[in-house]
């Protein structure tokens, strides 16, 4: 984790709150044996469930559970049995709508001499809504499904949102007329995770 290392280390570390876990159901959540590690560098060990919709990570540290949001931890890992790998997670700063900075958990997915991350996301698939209706009728009850966001973080930490078009991956990356010879000869999607990753290691490979 050099790369990240690198950027952590010229970051501004913001004091933050504590985030009471009380409001959080720990029912909806999977946990999973994993690790901590907290902006003044305490490390923490124990069952770790990470809550999408609040961006909050949980420990459960024998029977006791503490919450923290992305300002009050450097990164946190865990192993995940179905995808049978280690999977890390980085809490960095990121504009959001309103042009500020603010933390945000992501998931490391490739590093190199720039990394991949992503964010998950929970929405609503099919939900059905007749508020305009006059006489209101009963709502289907939604269905949520997970959709991922892909973003590229460079040395200086500026992290740049992924649209899934060809001319954004060149204008970040650069070396066009090799992206796009490879793009097409391995009909790459740049929505799709493996593809990204893939083209990631093609570019470390041309750059190196």
């Amino acid at each position: 984790m050099k790369f990240f290392a690198k950027v952590l280390f010229g970051l501004l570390l913001i004091p933050a709150l504590s985030i009471s876990v009380k409001s959080i159901d720990l029912d909806d959540y999977t946990w999973r044996k994993g690790k901590i590690v907290l902006m003044n560098g305490t490390s923490l060990t124990g069952k770790l469930a990470y809550d999408l919709k609040m961006d909050i990570i949980k420990i459960d540290i024998d029977g006791k559970v503490k919450a923290f949001p992305p300002l009050k931890v450097r990164n946190f890992s865990y192993y995940d049995p179905h995808y049978r790998v280690k999977r890390q997670f980085f809490a960095l700063p990121y504009q959001n709508n309103l042009k500020y900075n603010v933390y945000r958990f992501f998931e490391v997915i490739y590093e190199g001499n720039v990394a991949l991350l992503s964010r998950t996301e929970k929405i609503n698939k099919d939900a059905v809504s007749f508020a305009s209706d006059i006489f209101p009728r009963p709502t289907k009850e939604p269905e949520m499904v997970k959709i991922d966001h892909f973003y590229l973080i460079f040395p200086d930490g500026k992290v740049h949102q992924l649209t899934g078009e060809d001319k954004q991956i060149y204008k970040l990356l650069g070396h066009k007329s090799k992206l796009r010879k490879y793009i097409k000869k391995h009909d790459l999607s740049l929505n799709r995770r493996i593809d990204l990753v893939k083209l990631m290691y093609f570019h470390e490979e041309i750059v190196s």
